[in-house]
């Protein structure tokens, strides 16, 4: 479920609100969608739908990936006082430029100092090779010269002299991947009981993302192949708008346009572009939806207000939330319902369909999903 959720990854804005009608008591909002949505669409064949699987294997390099990470978490970082600095350190640094003895602007940190890492920085000339080699702490001259092309009429070719104090370097200091930094730092004793570990986890992980990919590989060809013929629109401008909106006010209390966000995080140039996406994205995601709920009506499935208050109760234990109650200020009760329900057809869809090879050869690769495997059913 969580990755259906937030199908359209908008922000977080998607809620199937709007799907279920008023409806009536005797009607699970499950049956009323599939009553809302069913008649407009003509199904595409969707048991024994070929589908190539996704497999994704554990690499040496995805192991050593978290080992790194591993590391990193307990590599320190400390800012001494004492010593020589040499290229490659990160130091940091107060410097006062002057030309014929007259400070220039821009040519000062004011004391306040600045971070670079010597050999990295990019200054001017020979600028770091004259400060390497020397003491933490030495007040000295650096003298240079500004390229002819530097940029600036008034620095173009000048000679100049920084007089550069040395405040401080940064020393690194990296744990040893040892048995003893692993029993320290993990839950296991040794380097290859935690890699054991990781392996395993990571084996899962990739089982997870292949199963979600397997599944919407699927659905997606059934999707494509069905016939849908009227949509909801009243439902799609609403939804348009909800998830705008909620884009608009991300912005606004972030303190940046939307022109910047949409080009940042949707690589979109303007705003006519960002709701035509947005359009595309909202029908996608409806067309998923009425397919779905004309699978389920097809084959009489329905989802039980006892199966919501269940799911319910495992994602409060799974995630941590005091009590289901918790979960009204994120989903709705047609949220459940309508995830639950696409849940089992997805379930069935894969029960029936048919994994074939790159050549189109059937292959003995397991098509079938346990509704709560891969994950208890909701995120934030």
């Amino acid at each position: 479920m969580k990755r259906r959720l937030t199908a359209l990854a908008l922000a977080g804005a998607i809620s199937i609100t709007t799907l279920a009608g008023c409806g009536s008591d005797d009607k699970t909002p499950a049956k009323e969608m599939m009553e809302r949505y069913s008649p407009y669409v003509t199904l595409a064949e969707y048991k024994g739908v070929e589908y190539t699987p996704q497999v994704t294997e554990v690499t040496d390099e995805d192991i050593e990936y978290y080992i790194e990470q591993l590391i990193a978490n307990y590599t320190t970082y400390e800012d001494v006082t004492e010593g020589t600095v040499e290229m490659g350190d990160n130091i940091n640094i107060d410097y006062v430029g002057t030309i014929d003895g007259v400070e220039f602007e821009g040519g000062s940190t004011n004391g306040e100092g600045t971070d670079i890492t010597l050999g990295e920085a990019g200054y001017i000339d020979d600028f770091e090779e004259q400060i390497a080699g020397h003491e933490i702490g030495d007040n000295f001259d650096v003298e240079v010269t500004f390229p002819d092309d530097y940029g600036e009429e008034a620095l173009n070719g000048q000679d100049a002299v920084f007089n550069v104090t040395i405040n401080s370097k940064e020393v690194t200091t990296t744990p040893e991947y040892t048995d003893e930094f692993v029993a320290e730092n993990t839950e296991y004793d040794t380097t290859e009981a935690y890699e054991a570990y990781l392996y395993e986890y990571l084996e899962d992980s990739n089982a997870t993302t292949d199963q979600n990919a397997n599944e919407n590989m699927v659905l997606v060809q059934i999707v494509e192949n069905s016939f849908i013929s009227d949509y909801p629109e009243r439902e799609i401008t609403e939804l348009i708008d909800e998830t705008i909106g909620t884009i608009q006010e991300t912005c606004e209390s972030n303190g940046i346009s939307v022109d910047i966000y949409i080009k940042y995080f949707y690589g979109l140039e303007t705003e006519e572009d960002f709701k035509e996406y947005i359009r595309d994205s909202v029908i996608t995601y409806f067309e998923q939806v009425m397919v779905v709920c004309a699978i389920a009506e097809a084959e009489g499935l329905d989802v039980t207000s006892e199966e919501v208050e269940e799911r319910k109760q495992l994602i409060v234990e799974t995630y941590g939330y005091t009590d289901t109650s918790e979960l009204e200020q994120y989903y709705t009760e047609d949220d459940f319902y309508y995830l639950l329900l696409e849940e089992k057809v997805i379930n069935l869809l894969m029960e029936n369909a048919v994994p074939v090879d790159e050549d189109g050869n059937v292959t003995e690769t397991a098509t079938s999903t346990d509704a709560t495997s891969t994950d208890a059913g909701v995120s934030e």
